[in-house]
């Protein structure tokens, strides 16, 4: 189970201030999570459930709406947009850490389209 704390702060609103391109790597200080996502199939999936958030709960379609609900009583309009263009820059901030696009080079000779190598060496 998770327990959220720190709630006074959520959407960026209360005593302390977060960039919306906060990294999505700010706990380099912590030495277990650091050695927990020191492996690649763990960071695969950390990415994988970043763009599931981004694309589902903290989507603005979503987030947005609730943001009014829940805070709409007890602040001001104005804070209730702060908080929706934080949460937009956020998610926005988010996914641009997210690589996307992956290549891979070879100097192998080329038979029929495909790289061919004739010694069977791993470099």
């Amino acid at each position: 189970m998770i327990v959220p704390h720190d709630l006074d702060t959520l959407f960026n609103m209360g005593n302390a201030t977060v960039q919306t391109g906060t990294s999505i790597w700010s706990f380099a200080n912590l030495p277990g999570l650091t050695r927990f996502f020191d492996n690649a199939e763990i960071i695969q999936r950390y990415y994988a459930t970043l763009l599931e958030l981004l694309a589902g709960g903290f989507n603005p379609t979503v987030i947005h709406p609730m943001i009014e609900e829940i805070l709409g009583d007890f602040v001001s309009g104005g804070e209730i947009e702060d908080a929706e263009d934080w949460t937009t820059g956020r998610v926005n901030g988010a996914r641009n850490q997210i690589p996307d696009s992956f290549s891979a080079a070879s100097d192998l000779t080329q038979s029929d389209d495909f790289d061919r190598t004739t010694t069977g060496a791993v470099v």
